[in-house]
């Protein structure tokens, strides 16, 4: 019986301290931390019990423990009570079958304090749009998609049927779940600006091959690819073929879908400075191979460079920074900072550059310096 690590949670000891050594015994003391700094409903010890004994009650005490450990932020959900967890477990017991179902309990523990009834009714709207085994085959593959409602199942997969040819809606929905998430209005502006960027009939094999840029506004979505198709432009020797162009553009938004998330003047502003410090060319390369690049600010970029050429030299700086653009993400504070206490560690300027040089890593990180 490994039950003993919530036993303060059932005696009803309720103290902080209490409270703590028993997480620290569930969690270990680095997670235990981390979840109070996340969730301080934890300092509660009846939303402890609740969270704990709800999962215990279904998944037994080394599974929730594993679980728990895995996933922090079940610990900032409400909702959990055991009556709602055996419910819960019973109607997917039902639906999937017990060993199904234990598999997606683990896998999504979220489900358990879900009403069984709605668990039920998100299932039956899946299965109307899926068909009944292909439903099943998709709640395994992600569980949370039951975590919906069923109402906002049956609008979501009603805009996808109007976009996608028949029979591919639902593989879109398998692939990227969080569809369910997006507003019609959403899915069906994504569409729209596709097909006015790339005609409809290529439009269609995009969303196809990646359904997640529906998620994305219409409005976003031009911004993103109008900066993406001048940062490509700005790079290239010669002026590509439109398709060409389109292509690089694509593979690079597939690749990174944060971008969606970035500014654009904050995208043109990257590749502006990128250009300035490294020359057309590997300014190029270097966004190609990591488009992360482009999301760093372009005053960052700006500033590191020189305080490289300073501490290295212009040449080694330049060739440090093909090899390892990430270091040009760093800040200024902190590249100061770690050259300093390579200086130290290598007992000169000279070893330190060795150092640095070897692994650029160690300038744009103070994760290894001393606490």
């Amino acid at each position: 019986d490994n039950s003993h690590w919530i036993r303060g949670f059932r005696t009803g000891k309720q103290g902080s301290s209490h409270i703590i050594k028993e997480l620290s015994e569930l969690l270990g003391k680095e997670q235990t931390v981390k979840a109070m700094k996340c969730y301080p409903k934890l300092m509660r010890a009846i939303h402890c019990k609740r969270v704990v004994a709800a999962l215990e009650e279904v998944l037994g005490p080394e599974r929730t423990r594993h679980v728990l450990r895995r996933n922090l932020e079940l610990f900032g959900l409400t909702g959990f009570t055991l009556e709602r967890a055996r419910n819960a477990m019973t109607v997917l017991k039902l639906m999937l079958g017990p060993r199904d179902a234990e598999h997606v309990a683990f896998t999504t523990p979220e489900l358990l304090r879900i009403d069984g009834q709605d668990l039920q009714a998100t299932m039956e709207a899946l299965e109307r749009a899926l068909g009944p085994a292909k439903a099943h085959r998709a709640v395994m593959q992600d569980g949370v998609l039951l975590a919906y409602p069923a109402e906002k199942v049956h609008q979501v997969v009603s805009a996808l049927q109007r976009i996608f040819p028949p029979g591919t809606a639902m593989q879109a929905l398998t692939t990227d779940p969080q569809l369910l998430e997006v507003r019609t209005e959403t899915l069906q502006s994504a569409r729209h600006t596709l097909q006015k960027q790339f005609g409809k009939s290529r439009a269609q094999g995009i969303i196809l091959s990646n359904p997640s840029l529906l998620r994305v506004k219409g409005c976003t979505l031009r911004g993103t690819l109008s900066a993406m198709r001048d940062i490509f432009r700005s790079g290239m020797r010669k002026l590509p073929e439109l398709n060409e162009l389109e292509e690089e553009c694509l593979a690079a938004v597939k690749a990174d879908f944060a971008l969606f998330q970035t500014d654009p003047q904050v995208l043109r502003g990257a590749m502006t400075a990128l250009q300035e410090v490294l020359g057309t060319n590997v300014a190029l390369d270097i966004v190609k191979s990591d488009t992360s690049m482009l999301r760093t600010g372009e005053s960052t970029i700006r500033q590191a460079m020189p305080l490289l050429e300073s501490i290295l030299g212009q040449h080694s700086a330049k060739l440090v920074v093909s090899r390892h653009p990430q270091v040009l993400r760093a800040r200024a504070a902190i590249i100061q900072r770690t050259w300093r206490a390579l200086v130290k560690r290598e007992n000169g300027e000279s070893g330190a550059k060795d150092a640095a040089e070897r692994n650029p890593h160690l300038l744009a990180s103070s994760s290894w310096l001393p606490q």
